[in-house]
């Protein structure tokens, strides 16, 4: 017979339950335990790359720039061309008068033959014709000016032209428009020391080849403002330079052979809500150490390379709230430094939605838009401490690039698929 102590003891159900319960648990930590290793030391020796990193290797082919339709000519200095030189220019002064009010009035002190009326009721200039020395013309329309081959306008030395509803056209030795931008084209030059204001006015078929004959040229003068215009198949839609101060705003710029706007070497200018299609080359363009200069609101579609370039020092100016679309490229800022973009929205262009290049640093873009594009917004060629915050990218093939040349830049938040 056993002694009690030796007898095997009876297990209650509620104490093999605990037992069993414990083993489990140790035996599932120590499972746990084993799996959390092991998934540790998969992730040691396969890192996840770092965000700011593509996940996927990109192709850098990009389409090169396309090719200018022949060259653009230097600023002019000196007499006019040969062409022009061969018409007596007619020169209008303020001690002949110093308010014109019609276009019948101004025949009235011009030798004959140099401005007539047609049966139609359009004036033709087959002339050329300066105002200079304090003389104001203004014009209210409806009015049709033709300026016939080799003639033009010419206002500068303090003289003024104002018009409102009024038609200026180049036409051909027929008397049909001069599609072509030959070296007779005419053309509208508002000189150093001239003022103008168009108002709700249209320039068709102006300009050539030639400085200050773009086309509606303000070189030098000392006040603009242009509103509500339009300007069809001119060679450049409105060319400014020389500007300090002046408003450019809801005007419709299409079809020019060069630029849709061209801002050199101005400051202060106000450039709102203007809307430029089919230019061969940029839609607007800052250059030349354009300064302190807002763009705003303007939608730019179709343009042959950039929507709108920024360009030679063109520093401290403000690009918000454009629209920018199927163009080349959207927007570049090229060797220029603190300019402020923001709000734009670029989409559909064929290859950069925004492309900071060349010794340009400083300039923010902010809260932008770019979809559509090879790549969002290439930083490349040395540009240096450039900052991209809150901006939204949308079907890009690949969101940012910066290229090892550029360094000191900064995106955030940094988008998947890009390369920083």
């Amino acid at each position: 017979m056993l002694d009690a102590d030796q007898r095997p003891h009876k297990r209650s159900p509620i104490s093999l339950f605990i037992r069993l319960t414990v083993s489990g648990s140790i035996l599932s930590a120590l499972l746990w335990i084993g799996i959390a290793i092991a998934l540790y030391s998969l992730v040691r020796a396969n890192p996840r790359p770092p965000h700011r990193v593509a996940a996927v290797t990109f192709r850098h082919v990009y389409p090169p720039n396309p090719v200018a339709p022949g060259p653009t000519a230097a600023v002019r200095r000196g007499p006019l061309p040969t062409r022009q030189a061969r018409l007596p220019i007619r020169i209008v002064t303020r001690s002949r008068r110093p308010l014109i009010q019609s276009l019948s009035a101004l025949t009235k002190i011009l030798p004959p033959g140099t401005l007539d009326q047609t049966s139609s009721g359009t004036w033709e200039l087959h002339q050329p014709l300066r105002l200079s020395s304090g003389t104001t013309l203004t014009l209210a329309g409806p009015v049709t000016l033709d300026l016939a081959p080799g003639a033009f306008v010419e206002v500068s030395d303090g003289a003024a032209i104002w018009l409102q509803g009024v038609t200026v056209q180049a036409v051909d030795a027929v008397g049909a428009p001069a599609s072509s931008a030959l070296a007779t084209r005419g053309y509208l030059d508002i000189g150093a020391g001239g003022g103008a204001v168009f108002v709700g006015d249209t320039f068709n078929d102006l300009g050539s080849n030639n400085a200050d004959t773009y086309g509606v040229a303000l070189d030098g003068a000392k006040a603009a403002l242009i509103s509500g215009c339009s300007f069809q198949h001119d060679f450049y839609g409105l060319y400014l330079t020389g500007l300090s101060g002046g408003t450019i705003t809801d005007n419709q710029v299409v079809d020019s052979a060069r630029y849709g706007l061209e801002v050199r070497a101005d400051h202060n200018l106000l450039i709102s809500n203007n809307d430029v299609t089919g230019s061969a080359i940029h839609g607007i363009e800052l250059d030349a150490g354009s300064l302190h200069n807002r763009l705003l609101g303007n939608t730019v579609t179709a343009s042959g390379d950039r929507g709108v370039m920024v360009d030679q020092a063109s520093n401290d100016n403000l690009i918000a709230q454009n629209q920018v679309n199927a163009s080349f490229d959207g927007i570049t800022v090229q060797d220029s430094v603190g300019n402020l973009l923001t709000g734009n929205n670029v989409g559909s262009v064929k290859r950069f939605g925004l492309e900071i290049t060349g010794p340009s640093s400083s300039n923010v873009s902010a809260y932008n838009v770019f979809k559509g594009a090879i790549v969002g917004t290439f930083i490349d060629q040395g540009a240096t401490d450039n900052h991209l915050v809150g901006n939204f990218f949308r079907h890009n093939y690949e969101n940012v690039r910066a290229r090892r040349s550029s360094h000191g830049n900064s995106v955030s938040p940094r988008p998947s698929d890009s390369e920083l």
